[in-house]
């Protein structure tokens, strides 16, 4: 565990060591250096409740809160349900309470201030649906080509439920669409 731990950030190694957990999991364990090193796609895959999330954003975290990158939206992370960024909201504010990286939702329930907050500033970690993802591309286009030009890391909570629907192809091109938009191709 020390060894793997000394990657992690340290505002993230006491938020692990306030949760209690002995070491990590390990799916946590196998996603670290591949996160971490940003070199390719990764897919993280496991049972419910195996520390997925937290085996994408640990690493991730912990490479974009660090002093030589820049400001701006450095992790998307798209969801399909409203709820379900709602509880990663909840889980990523805690994780990051020592780490000053803003948590954004951004879904049709979400009120203005969040909003108007990242409008005005962005910064950190943007959570939201394809179909927000896709409002922010056709109504704010120019705005999201700044705010996302330090991007590191796309997340894709519950891909599966993407996979051959109408929403993964959606969501398919609005990746392309990014990546277009960062320059990155």
């Amino acid at each position: 565990m020390a060894e793997i731990f000394k990657k992690l950030d340290p505002a993230l190694q006491r938020w692990i060591f306030r949760q209690g957990w002995q070491d990590l999991l390990p799916v946590q364990k196998a996603a670290l250096d591949p996160v971490l090193e940003g070199k390719s796609d990764v897919i993280i895959s496991a049972s419910t409740a195996s520390g997925k999330t937290e085996a994408a954003f640990l690493p991730a975290l912990t490479a974009v809160n660090r002093p030589e990158v820049k400001k701006g939206i450095r992790i998307l992370c798209v969801s399909p349900l409203k709820a379900l960024i709602n509880d990663q909201y909840r889980r990523l504010d805690l994780m990051t309470s020592e780490m000053h990286l803003r948590i954004t939702p951004w879904h049709g329930d979400v009120g203005g201030g969040h909003k108007d907050q990242l409008i005005k500033d962005p910064d950190g970690i943007l959570l939201t649906t394809p179909e927000s993802l896709e409002s922010l591309l056709i109504s704010r286009r120019r705005w999201l080509k700044d705010a996302l030009a330090p991007l590191r890391y796309i997340i894709v909570d519950e891909f599966h439920a993407f996979m051959g629907t109408q929403r993964g192809y959606q969501l398919q091109s609005q990746l392309h669409r990014v990546e277009n938009l960062c320059g990155r191709l």
